[in-house]
């Protein structure tokens, strides 16, 4: 197994090299601080797989794996970062793995395997392999929000999040239990919300729809949305009229006519 280090971080770089140095036939073929020239450094070494860093300077970890996955036979991929909020885009990117540092023995162990079962047989069986690999990782549900803390770990169903504010690099989840920050961005999470039941309703603020119990007109550019929890939602004037219509179609609500 030929592998390709990425990493910025000189002491990430070495916790991956200590992991592989008594696995039998496998060797480092390169490391590399940045992603700059990884598909070049790919091709000549004949890389199988690369453990890829996701927050670099210059070419992030997610477009690097897009770069790779252009090649011809591009080697496997796992992601290893301290930030759990990208597991999803990596995933997309037909990520093999992803290791959350710090990863322990038992944790890269199960990569290895893995990555071994993959490897094993003739290039066309590899491919074929990991192509149902993915496409099962493809098809899993995504409804859960996961929020790591040093202390805990919580996770929430995208069902109980009443709305999601943005808080600088940061989002503040109101759900049934409370409120919690999580490291990501509101767009980013927003892709991954079930767009039938969550509406961006200003450049800061997502609302689960049949959460909402009442919009009010507080002058001609200013709107609040009451929510059955009794929070208080701003809605610009932009999402306004796109959100009614939303709202109106997913509570299947009409108006009397007038007697």
């Amino acid at each position: 197994m030929k592998v390709i280090v990425v990493d910025d971080e000189s002491m990430a770089r070495l916790n991956i090299r200590d992991s592989i140095q008594d696995l039998t036939n496998w060797h480092i073929v390169a490391e590399m601080e940045n992603a700059e020239e990884l598909n070049t450094v790919i091709q000549a070494t004949c890389a199988d797989l690369v453990f890829l860093d996701i927050q670099m300077p210059g070419i992030s970890g997610l477009e690097a794996a897009r770069r790779i996955q252009q090649l011809a036979n591009p080697p496997l991929v796992v992601f290893v970062t301290a930030y759990d909020e990208f597991a999803i885009q990596a995933f997309e990117l037909y990520a093999l793995d992803y290791l959350l540092k710090p990863f322990d023995n038992k944790r890269f162990a199960s990569t290895v395997e893995r990555c071994i079962s993959l490897m094993t047989g003739e290039a066309k069986n590899r491919q074929q392999q990991y192509a149902r690999h993915h496409q099962f990782v493809e098809k899993l549900p995504v409804d859960k929000l996961v929020i790591r803390s040093t202390a805990s770990i919580r996770v929430i169903d995208f069902s109980d999040i009443h709305w999601i504010a943005s808080s600088g690099n940061y989002i503040e989840v109101h759900h049934a239990q409370g409120t919690h920050l999580h490291r990501i961005s509101l767009s980013h999470i927003l892709r991954h919300l079930p767009e039938e039941h969550f509406f961006r309703v200003h450049r800061q603020f997502v609302v689960r729809i049949d959460q909402a119990r009442e919009l009010k007109s507080l002058s001609e550019n200013r709107n609040i949305l009451v929510l059955a929890n009794g929070d208080k939602v701003s809605v610009s004037q932009s999402h306004r009229d796109e959100f009614l219509r939303r709202w109106t179609e997913t509570t299947s609500c009409q108006e009397l006519p007038l007697a």
